[in-house]
Formats: structure tokens, sequence, C-alpha cells
């Protein structure tokens, strides 16, 4: 955690005695996009894939920061894309197990929506942090 647009929020975080909270979904499809081959040369390979398989599993995960202390949560939903009604209910139920203040550092427009940010703002504890729209490496 040595990236410099980070040192102001975790001062910040340290200053408020509060967790410092990194929100982000991912989906993972059950059947490959890519799909390649190394047959030998002359020998075109064929591959079967059904495409009406399209199973996926959506995960909603944050990681937690408080001074050394680190945690992770996250939540896995099959077949369903994880929109503002998941966000809030994840992070109800995120709430009692940080047990104090909190500092949610994301951008994405699901956690943006007004009822999402409606959720930390109705808790004088928790703040909502937008982070840069791109990350110096």
């Amino acid at each position: 955690m040595d990236a410099p647009y980070l040192k102001c929020y975790l001062k910040k975080a340290r200053r408020l005695n509060a967790w410092l909270v990194f929100l982000d979904e991912s989906g993972f499809l059950m059947a490959p996009l890519v799909r390649r081959s190394w047959p030998p040369r002359g020998q075109t390979p064929l591959l079967l894939q059904r495409g009406e398989h399209q199973q996926k599993v959506s995960v909603i995960a944050v990681l937690c920061l408080l001074g050394r202390g680190r945690q992770f949560y996250f939540r896995l939903h099959s077949n369903a894309d994880i929109r503002t009604q998941q966000v809030i209910s994840f992070l109800r139920h995120l709430d009692p197990e940080l047990n104090g203040p909190w500092l949610l550092w994301d951008r994405l427009n699901a956690h943006r929506a007004r009822r999402t940010a409606q959720f930390p703002a109705s808790r004088s504890y928790h703040r909502l942090i937008s982070c840069p729209p791109t990350h110096p490496t």
C-alpha cells in the first residue's frame, strides 16, 4: 500500500480510526471465451463448445484496511449481475462485521448510484470516497 495516491486516504482513515474499504466486482463465465490450440502444422483443430451454455458467477468483494489489520469479505451470485440492490445488501451485511466507521473507496456506477450513496450517508460514521479514474503505476 505504498501507492502515492492512497497516502492521503490512508492518513484520513487513520485520523478517523476508520476502515478503508476497497470494493469491486467481477464476473466469471463457466465456459471459455477464447479457445486456442496448437495442433501439428497442416491439421486444423476441431474445438467443440456449446454456444448456449451461458452460466456465470458474479462476485462482489471488499478488502478492508485498518492500521495494520486486514479483512477480506466476498459474496457470490450465481447467474446474476451485480447491481445497486446487491451492492446495498452487501454493504448492509458488511456494516456489523467492521464494527465501526469506514470509508468506501470506489468509482463504479452501481456504487455511486443515488440509492447506494444513501446507505453510507444514512450512517454518520460512513463516507464515500471516489477513487481516481486511472491508477498510476
